[in-house]
């Protein structure tokens, strides 16, 4: 299972940097972004991203996301689900467990 990087990045309104931790023999990544936690309503769906990052531009409203990881041989589960509410006035509400924006993570892990 992928580890997410426990924080999102909000550039500017609507800009969101997804970030998660690289995983053991990844070739490449695959993200997605839904309206639902059962992701049905699936907004953002990028295979194949070569990153440990993705950039996206989204309107205000409740976000679900998770990522995956594959190779030549095989794909992995998708990560524990996150969520994320986006408002009007940039400020984010987060679900429990995210790091604060202003720390970095291995000051949060020590």
């Amino acid at each position: 299972m992928i580890k997410i990087l426990l924080f999102i990045l909000l550039s500017s309104v609507g800009t969101i940097t997804f970030k998660w931790f690289p995983a053991d023999r990844a070739e490449t990544y695959n993200l997605q972004v839904a309206t639902d936690k059962d992701f049905s309503d699936i907004v953002i769906n990028r295979p194949e991203l070569s990153d440990t990052f993705y950039v996206a531009e989204l309107e205000p409203g409740k976000y679900y996301w998770r990522v995956n990881a594959s190779n030549w041989c095989c794909v992995s589960d998708w990560s524990e689900v996150w969520s994320f509410t986006l408002l009007e006035s940039m400020h984010l509400n987060l679900s429990p467990g995210w790091i604060p924006i202003n720390k970095k993570p291995k000051e949060i892990m020590e």
